[in-house]
Order: structure tokens, then sequence, then C-alpha cells
């Protein structure tokens, strides 16, 4: 058989045996990369656990994975492949890092290739088989499998135990993207319940006005550690009058004056300006200006088709609305957290 053959299967396995395991262990230690942003947001809320514990699931699997491609090459390639695709075609469904789905296509073809060329090089293989080596690596991985499985089960759920903290589980900057996501999720949804309770005049208004209003002070208090007590003041009082004047504008909008809702709109564009301004100076080469002045436009024209949909009774458009400012959240959290940590390197591990 061409050596060539051999050589390039060879190199094949031993990739497929390293990435597999590299990338399982960093689930562990989130020092590679952020794995839980990598999460379908549609699946992460299906969870039964966070999602920096489910990661961990997906670590003990990938280096399972690894070993099985170094005892039992085709089996492993095979399940490596279909691993990678689905993890592609997660990301595919989410609208988000579509080029590590197109990475994670191109690994699989790798893999696939692996899988398809190692009965032809085992048949072609002269070297004496050694019956006895396959069951002994067998019986080592089903053996690490499970002391794997055990210790990130035990990680998993120390991290979801109310009063554990979350040092112990998670790296501050996988927590911190969480948190962040957590926050500004929080804005979203309770605007649209403010939103639901304002258009119908329900008698929670107040009560949802109030607990969205608490939501801006939990994102201030957020960036005191990292900006200061000063800025965590000022964006709590951006955050607050970005809610109080959109308050203002769906009562104009209900009561049909044009002329005052074109004035409170122009306000509330005026504030998003200022916020944007703000996000610029604190961190200016992440933050530009206009990338956060566009972000908060999109943000509140998203926001007002929501509110539109509602008066008209468009229940379709309504929850396609939602659905847009929902993706854009995340996306604007992601963004803000990622250059948070990009800027302030030490303040994270």
């Amino acid at each position: 058989m061409d050596q060539r053959i051999v050589r390039i299967w060879q190199i094949l396995r031993i990739a497929f045996v390293a990435v597999p395991i590299i990338a399982g262990l960093d689930k562990f230690t989130n020092f590679l990369a952020d794995w839980s942003q990598y999460l379908n947001p549609m699946l992460a809320g299906l969870l039964p656990m966070s999602a920096p514990a489910f990661m961990k699931v997906v670590g003990v699997i990938e280096i399972v994975a690894g070993i099985l491609v170094f005892a039992r090459p085709r089996l492993g390639a095979v399940i490596v492949t279909a691993w990678l695709v689905a993890i592609a075609l997660s990301l595919l469904a989410s609208g988000r890092y579509l080029d590590v789905a197109v990475r994670d296509l191109m690994m699989a073809l790798g893999a696939f290739t692996l899988a398809t060329l190692t009965p032809v090089v085992q048949e072609a293989t002269t070297v004496q088989r050694h019956p006895g080596r396959t069951a002994v690596v067998g019986r080592v991985a089903v053996s690490l499998l499970l002391g794997l499985f055990l210790f990130a089960a035990g990680h998993a759920t120390a991290g979801d135990m109310p009063g554990m903290t979350s040092s112990a589980t998670v790296s501050s900057k996988a927590r911190f993207q969480q948190d962040m996501r957590k926050l500004w999720e929080d804005h979203i949804t309770w605007t649209r319940l403010y939103i639901v309770s304002a258009v119908a005049d329900l008698p929670d208004k107040q009560a949802t006005a109030a607990r969205l209003l608490q939501n801006q002070t939990d994102i201030g208090n957020a960036i005191k550690p990292l900006y200061g007590e000063q800025a965590g003041n000022q964006l709590t009082a951006l955050l607050r009058d970005h809610i109080l004047v959109a308050a203002d504008l769906i009562e104009k909008v209900k009561s049909g004056n044009d002329e005052q809702a074109k004035q409170v709109t122009a306000q509330w564009y005026s504030n998003a300006d200022s916020i944007a301004q703000f996000l610029s100076t604190a961190n200016p080469s992440h933050w530009a200006y206009p990338e956060m002045r566009s972000m908060m436009h999109d943000h509140l024209a998203m926001t007002t088709n929501e509110v539109v949909a509602r008066l008209k009774k468009d229940w379709q458009a309504d929850i396609a609305a939602y659905s847009k400012v929902h993706d854009q959240i995340l996306s604007m959290a992601d963004m803000l957290s990622s250059g948070i940590v990009e800027q302030l390197p030490d303040k994270f591990r």
C-alpha cells in the first residue's frame, strides 16, 4: 500500500485524538475559548442545568470521542463526524458564529475521511495484530469515561447549587458573559411585559414598571467594579431615562397625539445617542461610537415595531418583533461583555 496514504491516515488519527481531548478538557477551564457563547440560545433555554455545567458534559463527550478514535479509529471517527455536524447545524440554526460552523463542517469532512481510510489501511497493514491490546485499551477508555463523567457531574452540580460561588466551577470570563446576558435579557423581558400591561392598561403596569427600572439599576451596578461608582450611576441614569421616555412614548401613541409622539421619539433617540456616547467613552477601542449608535438605534426601532404590532393587535407581527429584539439583545450583550474582557483582561481569569 502507498505509504503516503498510511501517513495521511496516521496524521488524521493523531489530530482527531488530540483535538477532541484538548477541546473537551478546555470545557472545564475556558482557557482557549469562552465555550458557553457557542451554545444555541434556544437549546440553552431547554436545559435542566446552567450553560457552563452543560458545557462540562459536552467536554466529557469530546474527551471520550478522542479516546475512541485512539482505541477504535473507525467507530471513533464516525462519532466525531456526527458530533461536528451536529454542532455546525446548531450554530447555523442560531444564525451566529457561522464561520465556526463552516470550520466544524470542514473538520467533519476530515473525520469522515479518517473513518473511510481506516478499514483500507488496517486491511493492508502487515504488522501483527495484538488482540489483547484492544481489550486493554477498551477497559482504559471505559474507566476514563466513568471517572470523567463523575468529575463533570460533581462540578456541574456544585455550580448549580445555591450558595456555591461561581469561581469554583466557571471561569470568570464565562460567568461574566452569562451574567451580562441575563441582565440584558431581563431588560427586554420586563420591557415586553410593560408593553403588554401599558397597551392594555392592566393593573400590574406600575409594578412591572418598577421592576423594569430596577433592571436599569442592576445593569449600572454590574459595571461599577469595572468602571467605578460614578460611571455605574451615570449608566443607570441614562438607562432609566431610556425606559421612562419609552413609557411616555407609548402613552402618546395610544392617545393618537402624533405631534407629541414625534417629539418624544426624538427625545428617545437623543437618549440613545447619549448611551452610545457613554459606552464609546468608556471603551473607545472596542465600542466605537458609530457602532454603538447604530446598535442603540436598531434596538429602538425593533422595540417600536413591537409596540406598534401590539397596538394593532397583529399578534404574529408582535411575536416576530419580540424574537428580533431577543436575538439583537443577545448579540449586544455578547459584544459588550467581550469588549470589557478585552479592555480589562486583568479583571478576569
